[in-house]
């Protein structure tokens, strides 16, 4: 409780030096009470500093997907349009829609978020502007919300609680001519979204990414089985997703049938630049020139394959051969970035 100064002075006249002890009085008690208090938050925080960092941690993932989700323009698709869009020219029209939103006062004036690492933020003339185009069947594009619900966004937070038990396994596999180490920045940002998570950076084809597609995709089956073998025995797999590049989404398209064991575990399949139409068709005479000298210089299979040069009948080509296999449809989220 306050005690009035009249009270606490009492018949005798408030002289300055009397205000000036009562005064050091008062911050010697409030100083004693604060040391106090923070010993016992020094005290308890070594209990709850996981909860506390979680809080935290959620807080600015939401942050991060407000701030980057204005930069995402989601758009429902027909699945008819999968294969030859009804945009010719798509490509020049998401860039010429991406150079005017850069143009614009709001990206030339974007409020900094309170705690973020300034290197990762690029310079506003090359700030990333994302087409997100979903295909659903025709019957369900007037249906679906574009970007979800509150509910499925809260969900999709790296810190939302698992809706799942045991470990979630990403599998990433290089391209043409590549190694494992070509996906270790991948796997080191995923791993800080998803730090309990493990990650199998493929090495199987590493020596050679010119044979059969098939072979390759048997061999990292036979990589993924051994991995989960060791490291997840039981029913230690909780989820598994596969992130690749180029070349590698055909071969872990050809991997998936003989994965049958672990088909209730699969969860995304997400891919960058990979050819899943292959390139029986190519406008550019440069890269026609390159893939000619490859294929008949260095032999290469895997790409015989995707120039659906296989076979003379079409239907019997790998390509064709493989958009008949199923796999694709297991997956949680198919993800394919151009």
């Amino acid at each position: 409780s306050i005690t009035p100064l009249s009270t606490r002075f009492g018949e005798d006249p408030a002289t300055t030096s009397r205000i000036i002890r009562v005064f050091a009085e008062d911050v010697e008690v409030l100083s004693s009470q604060l040391f106090t208090v923070w010993q016992k938050v020094l005290e308890v925080m070594p209990l709850v500093l996981p909860d506390v960092a979680t809080m935290l941690r959620a807080t600015w993932e939401r942050r991060m997907v407000d701030r980057w989700g204005e930069s995402i323009f989601r758009e429902q698709c027909p699945c008819e349009d999968l294969a030859i869009p009804t945009d010719k020219a798509i490509w020049d029209t998401h860039a010429s829609v991406a150079d005017t939103l850069r143009r614009s006062t709001h990206y030339q004036v974007i409020e900094p978020i309170a705690v973020e690492d300034l290197s990762l933020i690029p310079a506003t003339d090359v700030h990333p502007i994302v087409f997100e185009q979903r295909y659903v069947p025709k019957e369900a594009v007037q249906q679906r919300s574009a970007r979800g619900s509150a509910a499925e966004v809260e969900a999709g937070i790296p810190s939302a609680p698992k809706p799942y038990r045991g470990a979630h396994l990403f599998v990433l596999v290089h391209g043409f001519q590549g190694n494992s180490f070509d996906m270790r920045l991948m796997k080191n940002n995923i791993a800080l979204l998803y730090p309990d998570a493990i990650f199998l950076c493929s090495s199987a084809n590493e020596e050679n990414t010119e044979g059969d597609i098939l072979e390759m995709g048997g061999k990292l089956a036979d990589e993924v089985s051994s991995y989960i073998c060791d490291w997840c025995p039981g029913n230690a797999l909780g989820r598994l997703s596969f992130v690749a590049h180029s070349l590698g989404g055909l071969i872990c398209r050809a991997a998936l049938p003989k994965l049958e064991d672990y088909h209730s575990k699969f969860y995304t399949f997400l891919t960058l630049s990979s050819a899943h139409l292959g390139y029986m068709y190519n406008s550019n005479r440069l890269v026609e020139a390159g893939m000619w000298v490859l294929k008949t210089w260095r032999k290469s299979l895997s790409l015989q394959q995707l120039t659906m040069a296989d076979a003379k009948d079409p239907r019997e080509t790998l390509m064709y051969k493989m958009s008949q296999t199923k796999g694709l449809e297991l997956f949680k989220a198919v993800v394919l970035v151009s």
